[in-house]
């Protein structure tokens, strides 16, 4: 089975990444075995103070943005259980 993006339109809150970065994990070695895929949900937002990078002292991050995530997963779901 091959999964989707979600067609559902997220704009302006959703940026494309075209460059490839590692991160820290090794997502690569599981999506060997099982199909997936892997996002980031960015919860950066300067006006509430919620600037700082992972594993700082004073992270705080946009909580909506943990709702846009979780949006995006279901409804990748969807369309897949759909298909």
């Amino acid at each position: 089975m091959t999964c989707h993006v979600p067609t559902i339109n997220f704009t302006p809150l959703v940026a494309l990444m075209f460059v490839p970065i590692m991160g820290a994990e090794d997502f690569s070695l599981v999506l060997q075995e099982i199909p997936g895929c892997y996002f980031f949900v960015g919860g950066r937002n300067v006006g509430i103070d919620a600037a700082y990078a992972y594993h700082h002292s004073k992270l705080n991050i946009d909580e909506r943005a943990l709702k846009i995530g979780a949006r995006v997963i279901a409804e990748a779901v969807k369309e897949c259980l759909s298909s």
